[in-house]
């Protein structure tokens, strides 16, 4: 009797014994799923955290790149300068040649400086064209360059302006001493342009723009007075309104020659005609046009008060009316070498046809020569 009972005690308490093992086992089995879960969200974490800051750094090194450039805005700058602009001289201008004698005045100052100093004076510093818009005067500043064999640099004021306090006073400066060490390492001059120069030399207090505009005038002054080196530096700048712009700018010693670009007459009309006429079938290298009466063209261009400007756009419409003639023409039809050319007739269509597009108050628009 006291073997059996201890047999069964035996197999109860073996039986609680291996019970108890299973159960840690399978409580074991459940941490270690737990912490595997636990180390699997981390390492994701991490992941994506390590991707976050990837792309964080990326944005970073993006940003400094654009503000390393923003904050060098001129660094690129001699891809802007050009010689030879466009291949104009003075003599493919037209109806201008009184106005062409006295920008040669200003630039024998240029190109005869000690000259000048045998009479103690200091040459010419800046030029000064204003007149009615489509008069010539951006071409003609690109003509003094190519007269002058220097670099051209148009620069609107959109190209030094900025949001940012003193930024634009100092694109401005660097500008212009990167002209200036331009003509010291290559010992050619630059020919700085700035049109719509009422923008930059408003009479002051009046451009509405925190003194921004005053600040770069008094920059520019301050190279075109001496005070900064500017010996490189040819200034011109043009206007439609030179009553807007300020007296100081335009007093003796700075823009020493203010000339107009004037109204010329029919017989002008005719010269700009023929110059533009003459300045397409050269960059071309072939005749282009077949004109038999240039009075009767002027006339026409004078009646309906076109500028220089509008001329030459009437001659790229007609140009362009004959490309897409040959272009949609039937390839079975033979171009004869007759009908390559621009005759009176197209150009007088097209003048038609401009004068009654709706374009602005041809009455008021003044004429003279641009391109």
């Amino acid at each position: 009797m006291m073997a059996d009972k201890d047999k069964d005690d035996d197999k109860s308490g073996g039986e609680g014994r291996d019970g108890g093992k299973d159960k840690g086992i399978a409580g074991w089995e459940e941490e270690k799923k737990s912490l595997i879960n636990a180390v699997t969200k981390q390492i994701k974490l991490i992941a994506a955290l390590r991707e976050q800051n990837e792309l964080m750094q990326r944005l970073i090194e993006e940003q400094k790149k654009k503000l390393h450039e923003y904050m060098k805005p001129i660094e690129n700058l001699e891809n802007e300068f050009t010689v030879c602009q466009e291949n104009l001289k003075f003599s493919d201008v037209g109806g201008l040649e009184p106005v062409i004698e006295k920008i040669r005045c200003f630039n024998y100052g240029i190109l005869y400086p000690q000259m000048y100093k045998v009479y103690a004076i200091r040459p010419p510093r800046g030029l000064l064209l204003h007149g009615p818009p489509g008069c010539g005067k951006t071409m003609l500043a690109k003509a003094i360059s190519n007269e002058l064999h220097s670099y051209f640099l148009e620069l609107p004021v959109t190209r030094i302006i900025s949001k940012w306090v003193g930024e634009a006073e100092q694109n401005l400066e660097a500008i212009l001493k990167r002209c200036n060490q331009i003509y010291k390492e290559q010992d050619k001059k630059v020919v700085v342009f700035i049109d719509e120069a009422e923008q930059m030399f408003r009479k002051r207090g009046t451009s509405g723009d925190t003194g921004v505009m005053d600040r770069c005038a008094s920059v520019w002054l301050r190279y075109m007075d001496g005070m900064a080196d500017g010996e490189g530096i040819i200034y011109v700048a043009a206007t439609n309104k030179v009553d807007l712009i300020d007296e100081a700018i335009k007093r003796a010693g700075r823009f020493d020659h203010i000339i107009e670009i004037p109204k010329p007459d029919v017989v002008g009309v005719e010269d700009i005609l023929r110059k533009q006429v003459a300045y397409k079938e050269r960059i071309a290298e072939r005749q282009i046009y077949l004109i038999d009466d240039y009075s009767k063209l002027a006339g026409l261009f004078h009646s309906r008060g076109l500028s220089g400007a509008d001329m030459n756009e009437i001659l790229r419409i007609t140009s362009e009316k004959m490309i897409r003639r040959f272009i949609e023409m039937s390839p079975e039809k033979m171009i004869t070498h007759e009908e390559t050319y621009i005759n009176q007739h197209q150009i007088e269509d097209t003048i038609n046809g401009y004068a009654t597009a709706g374009r602005e108050d041809f009455k008021s628009r003044k004429i003279g020569f641009g391109a």
